[in-house]
């Protein structure tokens, strides 16, 4: 839909023939501005209307811009301010261009003639618009392939006219071989212009540049785009490995496929004939990128064929091949032995196998520098035993390295000859019977080494074959082990080969024996003590005859009163119990083994018994032990024969052995134990007997323990009753409190035979808990029983605050605890004397009320009390609730520690902290100067005066005050200062004190010569525990330290530190620590214990160990 609007003027003309002329501006850009001038003859009123795209139309084909009324689409604006200017130009001016603004326009004029409107012939001009083309893109990016057709496409858009856009490769232009250019106009009239490329890439384009390049005329300067790739080719070997790789077998060879592709991650295949080889199992192989290595190269391989095939999947696979030459040494091959007899010929034949062939073969005897035969045969006529020997057939060739291969192998020529006569020899000669004898055979000269057989003549014998002994080396040693008397006489030895025999000289064997059948009477039989008796030795057979006859004991020496002791005839008399034993009478005709006879003697007798005790010993009358300790008694008697034990116990039964295993005795089995040895002398029964006292002794332990009454009245007396088992008594009976609130109660009950008691007379509700009996005697562990003591008595409030906080219109709960017993407990509530308002809530527990407001008012100020009531009375509290205030207060602030390295402990009790979050900043000052802030602590709005522990560091050493100050944002009044009590501290230089601690009662040792060992470190970390307690009221003391130890007993020498103006107090705390000569659980001598600033005060010692106190 378009309007036309036709503009009249009011002007007469005077001449209806008017000349109209419209130009336009050439080479406007988007942005700027452009006049489209419309030039009319001078001197004619008119109304002009400017259209585009054709002249005013009343079909409204054509848009009306600007008529001289001042209406328009608000883009486009009358460039005169009348109709027509003086000069007659009424032009068109647009401010800020596009390039839809491209296109003719037409200039339309209006004059009246004969009164009515004429339109003259519109007049127009074409405008031109451009704009700067944008940057180029080239599309797709990625990895072409050389296997398939790349297209790359240059898009460039934006401007107009539309830019040339050319392609080059590198710096050559390929715009040629390009396609047609595409110029598409877009909705805004500018032109997005793009041309392809299409091409199929090659290896040689990887990493060249392709770049699309713009041009256009309203461009200073062309643009361009360009991208690189990476082109994905197939693989391929290049440069092609040799035909024919040739190597020495064992040598490693080397089979190289260099590849060539893109990606160049390529996998290799490689086969040996047509197997496909895994170098991941097989150790001959192994691959390194393109090289294979075939290690250890084998004969067998020879001409054998291997194939690599490499890829990097693009493509199909390239293959190259080699064929393996593999070179070798000669392997010769010969018989290893040839054996013929003297006098006949000889022929041996060695063979040769090598690659390439063999240049020469000779033979040479072994250690001779002369060839035998130059070639594969060796031939000796009328063969001689010295040419028996090692002959040697080496080949040769030369293998491709230059190198000359050379191969052997031997063959052991033997020339056999008969045995030269043998000689014989025995050994030992003469032999002792029973022993071992070596005859030995050896015929000197023989081929092959000749077997032996013997021949043997007993006394009075003909000779036989020997068919007793055994043989060694093919028979040439006879071996007869226990040789007997009945192998005497003459040997001899035959040596025999394949070529024949030959006989040794006969040689007699000798045989000599100890003597035997030696024996002692009479028979054995029983003696006692006192007995005489006479022993006769005799014999059988010896060779050579007895010449002596001697007498022993198996254990020990002969009686002293023995006689006959080298003869055949020993004599005894008065027999004593050390004259048992077994008796040897030894007949000896000077060989090294004699013959002998033994004779058991033993002495019949029964001692007194004799009681041991395990653990214990013996020789008590009474033994001692803990129950439940191990405990065995056993009862000896020196007796033969061996006497029989039987114990009665106490209870009178009885058990038989000599030892009595009590194992973990108990308190049932004390009393006497006796034992009765028994044996028989000469046929009568004989018994004596011993007894032992068993005392045992068993710890306590605790059988009843009881509370009388148990519930008690508050403020009435109750008795705790103990009742102990033990032996011996109790040596202490104590009742201690434990359990948790428990205060150290402890006290000593008194009471005898297993009874003890202990009265509280006054009993307190603090009394209610768990009460403990212990008992011990000296003997193992304390026993203990516990019981639960309960006490009666009225409400007693627990952690009540007397003071509480709440703005108006804030939640507030008022807390009354308590502890009771018995419970139940009920709990009322008064306000200033009065009733509770009823919009207050009172919530009761077991042992507790909370009185709660959801939004407090003024009129809920005030005092509340709280009663709580059970069976024995009541009790009552109040608790303030008051509007939010400033804190109060601190109190009780004190100094608890300082060190010369300006640290300070202070401590204090938070005051009432006005219902609100509170800080409290310590504040320290140095003469009366201004008071500086140190660390701060943050109290809760619900804590009920906490109370607060601070260390920090104070600039230098100085006489400080310290102070600490509680806000919690609300102003203070001038009655309630927010400050607590001013405390003062010396921060100055440390001082070390010098000391010297007898310790009478520990024994000195050398271990505590080392400060590191175990004992030294023992004592002294107790040591340094009871000086951290001499000093504990000395402020500024910091640590102690032993140097040393020395005797006397053990004298201890220490340092310790303090501050310099506590030096004087120091000294006094420790010397009166001393003044009971007690030192915790030592004893010390506190004549010679000193203490000082002077180091020679304390005993200077090399080594030192170091305890520091935090």
């Amino acid at each position: 839909m378009w309007t036309l609007l036709i503009a009249l003027s009011v002007y007469p003309v005077t001449r209806a023939d008017v000349t109209v002329t419209v130009t336009a501006p050439q080479g406007v850009q988007v942005g700027q501005q452009a006049i489209i001038s419309c030039v009319i003859d001078p001197d004619q009123q008119a109304a002009v209307t400017w259209t585009k795209g054709g002249p005013p139309a009343a079909d409204g084909s054509t848009t009306v811009l600007v008529h001289n009324q001042g209406i328009s689409d608000g883009r486009y604006n009358e460039y005169s301010d009348r109709d027509i200017d003086i000069e007659g130009r009424a032009s068109l001016r647009i401010q800020t261009t596009r390039l839809s603004d491209r296109g003719e326009f037409f200039c339309a004029v209006f004059v009246i003639q004969a009164g009515q409107p004429v339109q003259l012939p519109p007049q127009s001009a074409v405008l031109s618009v451009s704009a700067p083309t944008g940057s180029p893109t080239i599309s797709p990016p990625g990895t072409p392939s050389t296997e398939s057709p790349l297209t790359l496409t240059c898009t460039t858009a934006g401007g107009y006219p539309p830019a040339t856009i050319s392609w080059y490769r590198g710096q050559e232009d390929r715009t040629a071989e390009a396609e047609q250019q595409t110029d598409v106009e877009q909705s805004d009239g500018s032109v997005t212009s793009s041309r392809q490329y299409i091409f199929t890439p090659t290896k040689d384009d990887s990493g060249v540049s392709y770049r699309c390049v713009v041009s256009q005329t309203v461009l200073q300067s062309n643009l361009e785009a360009q991208t690189t790739f990476n082109v994905r080719y197939p693989a391929e070997i290049s440069p092609t490995p040799p035909a024919t790789t040739t190597v020495i077998a064992g040598q490693s060879a080397l089979f190289s496929c260099p590849a060539d592709g893109n990606p160049d991650t390529f996998i290799f295949t490689w086969k040996e004939g047509g197997r496909t080889i895994n170098t991941d199992a097989e150790d001959q192989f192994s691959q390194n990128g393109g090289v294979l290595t075939i290690s250890a190269v084998r004969r067998n391989q020879h001409d054998t064929v291997f194939l690599c095939d490499v890829t990097n999947n693009i493509g199909s696979a390239d293959t190259a091949s080699t064929t393996l030459d593999v070179q070798y040494p000669p392997d010769v091959s010969a018989p290893v032995t040839v054996t013929v007899e003297e006098n006949h010929d000889l022929v041996a034949e060695c063979t040769v196998t090598a690659n390439p062939a063999v240049t020469s073969v000779e033979w040479k005897k072994q250690g001779s520098t002369s060839a035998v035969s130059n070639s594969a045969t060796l031939s000796i006529t009328r063969i001689q035993r010295g040419a028996a020997g090692t002959y040697v057939c080496t080949a040769r060739n030369m293998l491709h390295d230059d190198s000359i291969g050379t191969g052997t192998a031997s063959t052991v020529v033997i020339v056999q000859y008969a045995p030269s006569k043998p000689s014989l020899t025995i050994a030992p000669s003469p032999v002792v019977e029973n022993q071992t004898v070596t005859l030995t055979c050896r015929s000197t000269s023989a081929v092959p080494d000749p077997t032996y057989t013997w021949k043997f003549t007993a006394q009075g014998q003909s000779e036989q074959d020997v068919d007793f002994g055994t043989t060694a080396d093919s028979g040439g040693t006879l071996t007869i082990t226990n040789v007997q008397r009945a192998r005497a006489g003459q040997y001899r030895c035959t040596a025999t080969n394949v070529v024949g025999s030959t006989d040794s000289d006969a040689t007699e064997l000798v045989v000599n024996f100890p003597p035997e059948g030696v024996s002692i009477t009479p028979e054995p039989q029983e003696v006692e003590l006192g007995d005489n008796i006479t022993l006769d030795c005799s014999v059988t057979a010896a060779n050579p005859a007895v010449q002596e006859y001697s007498w022993s004991k198996s254990v020990g020496s002969l009686p002293a009163g023995a006689q006959g002791s080298t003869t055949n005839q020993l004599q005894i008399t008065g027999l004593t119990r050390q004259d048992s034993g077994t008796y040897i009478c030894t007949a000896s005709n000077g060989l090294s083994s004699s013959g002998n006879a033994t004779y058991p003697l033993f002495v019949q007798y029964l001692d007194q018994p004799t009681i041991t005790s395990n653990p214990g010993g013996s020789g008590q009358t009474s033994h001692t032990t803990t129950e439940g300790q191990s405990l065995s008694l056993e009862c000896t008697a020196q007796s033969y024969p061996n006497a029989t034990v039987v114990w009665t116990r106490p209870d009178g039964t009885t058990q038989e052995g000599s030892v009595l295993n009590l194992g973990q005795v108990n308190r049932t089995e004390a009393g006497t134990y006796n034992c009765t040895a028994s044996n028989t002398i000469k046929g009568t029964q004989r018994s004596n007997h011993a007894s032992l006292v068993i005392i045992l002794n068993y710890p306590p332990s605790v059988v009843s323990f009881k509370a009388d009454p148990n519930p008690v009245d508050e403020n009435s007396p109750v008795t705790l009753n103990c009742t102990v088992d033990s032996n011996p008594e109790p040596t202490s009976v104590s009742i201690v409190r434990v359990g948790a609130g428990s205060v150290g109660y402890v006290t000593q009950a008194t009471g005898q035979g297993g009874t003890f008691s202990h009265t509280l007379q006054t009993v307190s509700y603090t009394d209610t808990g768990t009460y403990r009996c212990q008992a011990a005697n000296g003997v193992g562990e304390a026993a203990s029983r516990d019981l639960e003591l309960l006490v009666n008595y009225i409400p007693v409030f627990v952690g009540v605050r007397d003071k509480y906080a709440a703005a108006k219109g804030d939640p507030v709960t008022l807390t009354c605890n308590v502890t009771a017993y018995p419970t139940p407990v009920t709990f009322s509530w008064t306000k200033d004397g009065g009733s509770v308002p009823g919009w207050a809530t009172i919530t009761n527990y077991s042992l507790g009320s909370t009185l709660s407001y959801t939004a407090v008012t003024k009129t809920d100020y005030g005092f509340y009390n709280c009663t709580a009531r059970n069976i024995m009375g009541s009790n009552s509290t109040d608790i303030q609730l008051a509007a939010e205030s400033a804190p109060e207060p601190s109190t009780d602030l004190t100094v608890t520690m300082k060190n010369s390295s300006h640290y300070v402990t202070v401590e204090w009790t938070a005051g009432f902290n006005g219902g609100r979050d509170t800080t409290h900043t310590v504040q320290y000052r140095t003469d009366a100067g201004a008071w500086q802030n140190g660390p701060q602590e943050l109290e809760s709005a619900s804590d009920d005066h906490p109370q607060f522990s601070v260390t920090f560091q104070l600039p230098e050493k100085e006489i400080y005050d310290i102070r600490v100050r509680a806000t919690n944002g609300i102003e203070p009044t001038a009655s309630n200062v927010p400050y607590s009590n001013v405390v003062s501290v010396t921060i100055e230089d440390a001082k070390i004190l010098f000391g010297s601690l007898p310790l009478t009662s520990e024994t000195f040792s050398d271990e505590l010569k080392n400060l590191q060992s175990t004992s030294a470190v023992r004592l002294t970390n107790r040591i340094i525990n009871e000086l951290n307690d001499v000093f504990v009221d000395i402020l500024g003391y910091e640590t102690s330290t032993v140097t040393g130890y020395s005797q006397g007993s053990v004298v201890a020498a220490f340092q310790s530190i303090v501050g310099e103006s506590e030096s004087e107090s120091a000294q006094k705390a420790f010397t009166d620590s001393l003044t009971d000569n007690q030192l915790g659980s030592w004893t010390v001598d506190s004549s010679k214990a000193s203490i000082g600033e002077n180091p020679s005060t304390g005993e200077a010692l090399n080594c030192k160990i170091y305890v520091q106190l935090y």
